[in-house]
């Protein structure tokens, strides 16, 4: 899943705040902030798909490159 560097620069990119980001998503601001620092490898499907929308790339944007 994505890096947690990349959902950061994503979400900055799309310019909007962690708060903003969690309200799109259904989830908490706590829950934006872990994925930015942890990735979203424990996600929900549902949630990574609606993080996928919210921040305008497709799901394999948030897939992690090896």
């Amino acid at each position: 899943m994505a890096t947690r560097n990349a959902i950061a620069r994503l979400r900055r990119e799309a310019g909007l705040s962690q708060y903003r980001l969690a309200v799109m998503v259904g989830v908490t601001e706590k829950t934006v902030w872990n994925w930015e620092r942890r990735g979203i490898a424990d996600a929900r499907y549902g949630a990574a798909k609606r993080l996928a929308r919210a921040l305008g790339v497709p799901m394999e944007d948030l897939e992690e490159e090896e």
